[in-house]
């Protein structure tokens, strides 16, 4: 059950496109928002004792500074939105330019993220990623990243694309069936075979139809996809079948996701459609 939808902000138009389908989720769930921004500071010098601190008080104006603009800013943005009959709490916080953007947002203890995102590619991937790729690596509950202008009712279809053999998420599956049945939508169960994890047709449809009956899914098409890699075979099925949202499930972080990457964080920094993810 949806209690608290949490909608971080850096003012952007993805920002703002998450917010206006966060709020459509809000009102059909009952539910209360929260819209945070982080201002980024930059990480504190160390002493010799180990202690940190600023190293003037110039840092600290400009974070005051900072923070109180973005506060004004979420105030416009709230007074556009009263129409919507949804009350939006606001909040700013201080974080590190180094450190994960969810350390921010997990004292919120929301129910779901709801998040822009205008995704990286090339250099910027592999440095640092997306700010929405570091949220979905660590929040504890299910996040929903956001590339464009995206209505409740546009969400028709959802493609969950996974290993049907592995059982392990009840919960993610859960919260899935919940999303479902919150949209109305209908479910893709989607096995991407590819040269290095190779199954045969038989086999996979049979994972596929007892993950099915375990969980009593409902309104869902079974599909087995053939591509060289899983984020390309995501990818392709979800253009060429114009699927509104992928869902995908996402282990966590680790130092060598942080380093490689995942197929759950390319598909967030690849797709150019919604992603929602639930962490195993």
């Amino acid at each position: 059950m949806i209690k608290k939808v949490l909608v971080p902000t850096d003012f952007s138009q993805q920002a703002n496109y998450a917010l206006t389908l966060a709020i459509e989720i809000a009102k059909r769930a009952d539910a209360g928002l929260t819209l945070v921004h982080v201002v980024e500071m930059s990480a504190p010098n160390v002493s010799a004792l180990g202690v940190p601190y600023m190293e003037s008080g110039e840092q600290i104006e400009v974070a005051r500074q900072q923070h109180d603009a973005a506060l004004e800013k979420m105030k416009k943005i709230v007074e556009s939105k009263q129409s919507a009959d949804v009350a939006i709490e606001m909040a700013v916080e201080y974080g590190s330019t180094f450190s994960d953007l969810y350390t921010q947002l997990e004292g919120f203890h929301a129910d779901m993220i709801v998040m822009g995102s205008k995704g990286a590619g090339g250099l910027e991937e592999i440095i640092i990623g997306s700010n929405a790729e570091k949220v979905v690596r660590n929040a504890k509950v299910p996040v929903l990243v956001v590339k464009n202008e995206t209505h409740l009712r546009d969400i028709r279809s959802i493609m969950l694309a996974r290993k049907f053999h592995d059982h392990k998420e009840d919960h993610a599956i859960e919260a899935l069936k919940a999303l479902q049945e919150f949209t109305g939508a209908d479910l893709h169960l989607v096995k991407v075979n590819t040269p290095a994890n190779f199954e045969d047709d038989r086999t996979n449809y049979a994972h596929i139809k007892a993950f099915a009956e375990k969980y009593q899914l409902e309104r869902y098409y079974s599909k087995v996809y053939n591509a060289f890699t899983e984020e390309d075979g995501i990818l392709f099925y979800a253009r060429d079948n114009e699927i509104d949202l992928i869902a995908l499930a996402s282990s966590g972080g680790s130092i060598m996701q942080s380093i490689f990457g995942s197929v759950t964080g390319d598909v967030v920094n690849h797709a150019q459609r919604l992603v929602w993810t639930c962490r195993i």
